[in-house]
């Protein structure tokens, strides 16, 4: 083997270490949600949940959410201008109960994606000491939001952070979604969140529990109007406030097929990866040029070996 295929061995084995090593940290660093105990009391908690075209997973959505255990539980849905039938569903599950409001958003103002625009009018609607953001598309399994307050109680944090179960029926799907979770791991530092002032961060779109007054103290999504990947800044703004971030594994409590296909997973990242390096074309791409020499080096070094 030559001096440079070495030297590029090195380089593929140093970033897939330096991978697995984040990994490794993150994991240590995550309790899971279905371990935390389950608290007698908590505060209200009210449920935001963002909805455009979600009428084949809204429902069974939305009843996981009423389905838990969890005093003076509000849930908020936003109907997002959506062209199937997702208001005439939540409109019905909102006649037969009265924790449920639907807010129905018939215009986008100028200045705002729809998503953001969404979530800080269901914050305006929302009454609760707690607010949790999620998806029309998120199923929580019993005892999530009880546990996930009571942590975030118990430890003094303003925001708590959960990463969902990504559902992934295909093999090159599951493939993606576990190099997806590989690479966050060290785009987080989750292990850093302990201490104040670190550049560990978090922001889930699946589950963003924030405490009203830090959502409040930051501006809220009007910080975010045109923010594409708002769940993740909502957290890098909450950090950078200094409000108190954790992070949890939401395990089998927390579940959601991010996209419907690999080449829907693939488009999905590619979009939110740019929005996440700031819309800078030459960060986006060395990023991009370091994903693949990980992922083709290995294969390209094996064909290249003699014998």
């Amino acid at each position: 083997m030559s001096a440079l295929a070495l030297a590029l061995a090195a380089l593929a084995l140093a970033g897939w270490a330096r991978v697995a090593w984040s990994g490794l940290r993150s994991d240590r660093a995550l309790a899971r949600l279905e371990d935390l105990p389950l608290p007698r009391e908590v505060p209200r908690v009210s449920v935001v949940v963002p909805c455009r075209d979600e009428a084949p997973h809204v429902e069974r959505a939305v009843r996981s959410l009423l389905a838990q255990d969890l005093p003076g539980l509000e849930v908020v849905a936003v109907d997002d201008r959506s062209g199937d039938a997702t208001g005439e569903i939540l409109d019905r599950l909102a006649a037969a109960e009265p924790r449920l409001t639907v807010v129905h958003v018939r215009e986008l103002p100028a200045g705002w994606l729809g998503k953001n625009h969404a979530c800080a009018a269901g914050a305006r609607r929302a009454r609760g000491e707690w607010l949790l953001f999620t998806d029309g598309d998120v199923v929580f399994g019993p005892g999530a939001l009880r546990r996930a307050v009571g942590h975030a109680e118990a430890l003094g944090l303003g925001h708590l952070a959960a990463a969902p179960r990504f559902v992934a029926p295909g093999t090159l799907e599951r493939a993606f979604v576990a190099a997806f979770a590989a690479f966050a791991a060290g785009a987080f530092r989750v292990w850093e969140l302990p201490r104040a002032g670190t550049r560990g961060f978090a922001g889930v779109g699946a589950f963003n529990l924030v405490r009203r007054d830090a959502y409040e103290a930051v501006g809220g999504h009007a910080r975010l109007r045109l923010e594409v990947v708002d769940d993740v800044k909502l957290g890098l703004l909450l950090r950078r406030s200094g409000v108190p971030q954790g992070l949890v594994n939401g395990g089998a409590l927390v579940s959601v097929r991010w996209q419907h296909g690999f080449v829907p997973s693939v488009l999905g990242l590619v979009k939110n990866a740019f929005a996440g390096a700031e819309y800078r074309v030459a960060r986006a791409l060395g990023v991009a040029a370091w994903a693949v020499f990980l992922g083709a080096a290995p294969l390209a070094l094996a064909l290249a070996a003699p014998g």
